[in-house]
């Protein structure tokens, strides 16, 4: 105990994750089939307009996926390059 909150590490941390999450469900063929039967029911129930709060979002493969089909997506991100304010759709 006894550290100190800083929001700059917290967000240097997040910045250098981000990458290995992102390639996590492309690693071999289970996380591709894995991915592929996600975005299936994301296009299956989301609808354009469909007000989507996504908490955890990680590295925003299924934020964009989200966008894509038209979602309202607010968001916040601790990540300093974040793409995220472009995701609205």
């Amino acid at each position: 105990m006894g550290e100190k909150y800083d929001p700059e590490h917290i967000s240097r941390f997040f910045d250098e994750y981000g990458e290995s999450e992102w390639e996590r469900l492309e690693v071999d063929a289970p996380a591709r089939v894995s991915f592929h039967l996600h975005r299936r029911y994301l296009r299956r129930y989301i609808r354009r307009g469909d007000y989507i709060l996504e908490a955890g979002a990680g590295a925003g493969r299924f934020t964009m996926e989200l966008a894509r089909l038209g979602a309202d997506l607010p968001w916040a991100t601790s990540h300093s390059d974040s793409w995220s304010s472009t995701a609205r759709g």
